[in-house]
């Protein structure tokens, strides 16, 4: 190629960058214009509508809004079940269940309060056996359908689920028929997704409630990415609008490794459950790490750990596993329910 020919190609060169494409077009006459027009649209564009496709990946626990009514029902002899709504951060008017003791309502009777949050995709405990603890063992247990950026059930520590979380207690106890809560009794549990929330919110908002309990929590969620089920991974990608390779800061404020630092007295006790058996909460990189280093910041009685050898998700899906930590709670008396989960402290 003669010099000046090739002088006036490199003179031609036109580079594009975007925030995840480097495009080089080679303008080389008038012939090229219309391809040198296509590439240029393609790079601007590409990425938008990727971004795009991320966002539009259906949601499978999606539901409609549900209506702003309270109805109240007994479940049995002892437990009330009120299933009523709540808004969301994001204006989303989701169900929210509470239970309490039959004998309580309109007396002016103090109750503990539990909330419960469901792990990825999943429901609430207050449809199960969990539902007639509340009335056997005198407290109040509440549970909210939850809330996240782009999906319902797959919210990961979204910064509006986590604050509506904190709020739960004082929107728990405006619905309460002739009951107060102990605010010396205020309790949260999660197990995975969930106690990965349920974590946040003890380190994010210390003073909503006197113990948030999580099982199995994820603490890394960038690191967990790779490894989640497909279709929990394109929830989570949704959630962010991209993988933790594009919008790493997404998963950064959404883990609670990000919140390691002392506390002030008189904030939550961080009860932190996990196995040596769970190669999810229980990897090196994840609870182990996240205790390793917050321990040392800790001051006696802020934080407590549980170690025993279940599978994941075992301590909210059998009843005898759950009977372990509320009676670690003190919700249920030891001896009232068959609890088969040894665990270390």
């Amino acid at each position: 190629m003669p010099t000046n020919r090739r002088t006036n190609l490199l003179q031609n060169d036109h580079r594009f960058v975007t925030a995840s494409t480097e495009c080089v077009v080679h303008d080389d006459g008038v012939m090229r214009r219309f391809v040198f027009l296509v590439v240029v649209i393609l790079c601007l564009v590409g990425p938008l509508a990727a971004q795009a496709s991320w966002r539009a990946v259906p949601d499978p626990s999606a539901r409609p809004d549900v209506p702003a009514v309270t109805v109240r029902q007994d479940i049995d002899a002892k437990t009330v079940i009120l299933r009523t709504w709540y808004d969301t951060w994001n204006g989303h008017r989701r169900a929210m269940t509470i239970l309490f003791p039959r004998a309580a309502e309109n007396t002016g009777q103090v109750l503990p309060l539990l909330v419960a949050a469901h792990p990825a995709g999943g429901a609430s405990t207050c449809v199960d056996q969990m539902a007639t603890l509340a009335g056997r063992f005198n407290f109040v247990l509440a549970c909210l359908d939850g809330q996240g950026d782009s999906t319902r059930a797959f919210s990961y520590g979204a910064p509006g689920q986590i604050a509506d979380l904190a709020a739960a207690p004082n929107l728990i106890a405006g619905r309460l028929p002739g009951m107060k809560l102990d605010a010396r009794k205020l309790y949260l549990v999660g197990s995975s997704m969930g106690g990965t929330e349920a974590l946040l919110v003890g380190l994010r908002y210390p003073g909503a409630y006197r113990e948030t309990v999580a099982l199995d929590p994820i603490t890394d969620l960038g690191f967990r990415f790779n490894s989640l089920p497909l279709v929990r991974r394109n929830q989570l990608e949704a959630e962010c609008a991209g993988p933790p390779t594009l919008k790493g800061q997404c998963y950064v404020v959404r883990s609670p490794m990000a919140y390691l630092g002392k506390r002030a007295l008189g904030s939550a006790v961080l009860s932190v459950w996990y196995s040596t058996a769970d190669p999810v909460s229980g990897a090196p990189q994840q609870v182990p790490r996240f205790l390793a280093a917050e321990q040392p910041l800790m001051q006696p009685g802020q934080l407590r750990v549980r170690l025993g050898g279940w599978r994941h998700g075992a301590l909210w899906d059998r009843a005898d596993h759950r009977a372990a930590w509320l009676i670690d709670l003190g919700l249920v008396p030891r001896g009232d329910l068959p609890a088969t989960t040894a665990f270390q402290t």
